[in-house]
This record gives C-alpha cells, structure tokens and sequence, in this order.
C-alpha cells in the first residue's frame, strides 16, 4: 500500500496519520517505509512509529535546513531523487 498525505495546521500531522494508518490495517510493526523531504516530518514519524523506516529526500541543500535540525531524530537513510528511492527501496527487499 502507499499512503500519501499532506499534514495541514488542523490536523495532528503525518506521525499520527501514519501510526493510525497502521493501526488501522492491523500491519506488522516491521517493513514499512515513510518519505519526505521535511526534517520535521521525518522526526515525527520516527518518534510515534520507531519501527517504520524513514528516508529523506534532500530537495534543499543540507546547509540551509541544519539549523532547523537541532533536536530532530535523523532519517534513516536519503536520496537525492525518485529514481535514488527506488535504487534504495529495491535493495532492502
């Protein structure tokens, strides 16, 4: 399956839609992937659902979001591009 969701101000943001989402379809805790390209985004996901794998997709330059990084759980991996996720994904399977 794949999720696609856009976290908006009244929501309660993409870690909860995820874990919901999981919850909801009664899935293994392992062998679930979540892409983004927002730290934040990342970190959430990771902090309400430790078993799902997290990838960054580095759309911005490193440099200009570090500072936005302090305290954030990091990605478990990233790609730069698409065709980098799929290259990434295909090997863990």
């Amino acid at each position: 399956d794949m999720l696609i969701t856009e976290s908006t101000k009244e929501d309660s943001g993409k870690g909860a839609v995820a874990k919901e989402y999981l919850r909801r379809k009664d899935s293994a805790s392992t062998g679930h992937f979540f892409v983004d390209d927002l730290p934040e985004n990342i970190s959430e996901v990771k902090m309400l659902n430790p078993a799902v794998s997290c990838i960054q997709i580095e759309r911005v330059p490193p440099k200009e979001i570090v500072a936005s990084m302090v305290g954030l759980l990091p990605p478990d991996g990233k790609v730069v591009n698409l065709k980098e996720l799929f290259i990434l994904l295909s090997r863990t399977h």
